[in-house]
């Protein structure tokens, strides 16, 4: 894998280093580029070859691509998207990217396109972003807020559930929320089990259906 140099030369050339490095060297390989002419530099490459690095390649570069263009597309549904086009089953280990750390990456990169998160209570939501019908009350408590939200479905089957399953999450929240709070009720369809699940925060409130 190659990656352009910083420096292009008077006459026009571009020198394209190989992409292999560490903290304490980099592999020395370069190929010069002349209009579309592509010859090989004087030094050759310094580690052994990664077979299927241009399928990883292809992955990432997807990847990154959409995740600069929705930005608030899960990346979990980017990176496997990138995966299904591209990935090849019978290829090499290598050209199978991390899956955890290339979502990590796509985050990173539209970071600064995302709005900000709040720093306090006193913020407006945005409702363009959320499902129709999604949202169903923002209520305040001294100085305490619940947003609540919940789909018709949702609510017509944790109506009729005899019973309600209670659950305090803390950790994955972020501040200035505080407790994510959930109700939880069984569906059962002959010998099958689903799960509904409603959240409630101590300063979000969320119903969400787990299957």
């Amino acid at each position: 894998m190659l990656c352009r140099h910083q420096r292009q030369q008077p006459n026009g050339s571009i020198y394209w280093w190989c992409s292999v490095r560490s903290n304490k060297s980099r592999c020395p390989a370069t190929v010069i580029q002349s209009g579309s002419d592509f010859r090989p530099g004087s030094h050759q490459h310094n580690h052994d070859s990664t077979p299927g690095a241009i399928i990883k390649l292809k992955i990432v570069s997807q990847s990154k691509q959409e995740a600069a263009t929705n930005v608030f597309k899960p990346a979990a549904q980017i990176v496997n998207g990138a995966m299904v086009s591209h990935s090849d089953h019978t290829a090499p280990a290598g050209s199978r990217p991390n899956v955890h750390n290339l979502q990590t990456s796509t985050n990173r990169l539209r970071e600064k396109s995302r709005p900000k998160d709040p720093t306090d209570l006193n913020f407006e939501t945005n409702y363009d972003f959320l499902p129709e019908n999604f949202f169903r009350k923002d209520v305040v408590v001294d100085s305490n807020r619940h947003l609540i939200f919940a789909t018709d479905s949702q609510l017509d089957v944790l109506s009729s559930a005899k019973v309600w399953y209670m659950d305090a999450t803390f950790k994955i929240i972020r501040k200035p929320f505080y407790q994510m709070f959930s109700i939880h009720a069984f569906l059962c369809t002959g010998e099958d089990n689903s799960q509904l699940c409603h959240r409630k925060d101590f300063e979000v409130e969320a119903k969400e259906k787990k299957i």
